[in-house]
């Protein structure tokens, strides 16, 4: 498959859609065998004695969080109009709803997650021309004001 240009951006929308994904993955692979592994030992995970069962449990975790890396054969990316009714796997779907910005979608769970946009928002970023100089006494008073006010 060809490469939609521009290639997207990591977003903060597609980090966590990542992750939900990646979570799910994980807790289908080990949610039987961490609930056996809990009743069988204790309910009180805190008592004295259960570093074995922390042990176990953090082994359990780590064996799912391989495996279910295991599964990302690869990530591939589709510039469509529409997102498709039947989705292929692994693929994030960009729908191009301006110039050079895409809204990203993927599909997971029997669901589609819209992960964000392309877009870049700099309005909150200084431009160089509005930039000045200052002294270090000037930016030592900026500093504590930030401390002083949290802003």
């Amino acid at each position: 498959m060809a490469n939609p240009t521009p290639t997207p951006f990591v977003s903060q929308a597609r980090l966590e859609g990542l992750g939900k994904w990646l979570y799910e993955q994980i807790l289908e692979a080990a949610s039987a065998e961490l609930a056996t592994v809990i009743n069988a030992e204790s309910t009180n995970l805190n008592a004295p004695g259960t570093a074995a069962v922390w042990q176990t449990i953090n082994s359990v975790v780590n064996s799912a969080i391989v495996t279910a890396l295991e599964t990302i054969s690869f990530l591939d990316y589709l510039e469509v109009t529409e997102l498709p009714s039947t989705p292929a796997p692994m693929t994030w779907y960009l729908i191009n709803v301006g110039e050079n910005v895409y809204s990203q979608h993927l599909f997971s769970g029997g669901r589609w997650l819209n992960l964000g946009t392309t877009k870049l928002d700099l309005l909150n970023y200084w431009r160089k021309n509005e930039l000045v100089e200052m002294t270090q006494a000037q930016l030592d008073e900026v500093i504590a004001n930030i401390e002083a006010t949290g802003d």
